[in-house]
């Protein structure tokens, strides 16, 4: 939970989470549009997380950062059938972040303010630091390589799925990857 005040309003805010080679992980903005998911209509709007951009008002505002990375670029998003009442998220997620050190930026009024942030592994997480750390490397570059090739228009459409399939498979895996 990220919390930040506002002496007065100001037009727009964005609030950026950086990694510490300087990557920005996951990026809120005021002026943010969430595109509908194709299922929308299929599921019950009551599992749906609702759009929660950072406020601009005067006062005390908090942003809820999943731990996830940006979502890999899809042509569209759904809704998983484990769906939690009032807070399902679209799928797919980014890679979940590795634990270590973060920088929080925000950018608002004119101002641009910085603060560490320090992610712990859960103690209840049995996985070794080594296993983790491969699971997030090969996550990084099925993402990567997914939002390459959704860059690239409808000739790579077919693979973009394929990669889109094996990178929900690593995302969901409680284990260390396979060679």
């Amino acid at each position: 939970i990220i919390n930040y005040a506002l002496n007065a309003p100001v037009a727009s805010v964005l609030l950026e989470i950086i990694d510490i080679s300087g990557r920005v992980v996951r990026r809120y903005t005021s002026e943010e549009k969430i595109e509908p998911a194709r299922d929308e209509g299929q599921v019950p709007r009551w599992w749906i997380r609702p759009p929660d951009p950072p406020g601009k008002t005067a006062g005390m505002h908090r942003i809820a950062w999943d731990l996830h990375y940006a979502p890999p670029k899809a042509a569209s998003y759904s809704y998983p059938i484990a769906a939690t009442p009032g807070n399902t998220p679209r799928v797919p997620s980014g890679p979940r972040a590795m634990p270590g050190g973060y920088t929080v930026r925000l950018r608002a009024g004119g101002e641009t303010l910085t603060h560490p942030l320090r992610l712990r592994m859960d103690p209840r997480i049995k996985t070794t630091p080594s296993a983790l750390d491969q699971q997030f490397k090969l996550s990084m570059r099925l993402y990567d390589a997914i939002n390459r090739l959704f860059d690239l228009g409808d000739s790579a459409r077919p693979l973009h799925g394929q990669l889109l399939q094996l990178y929900a498979a690593v995302q969901g895996a409680d284990a260390a990857p396979t060679a």
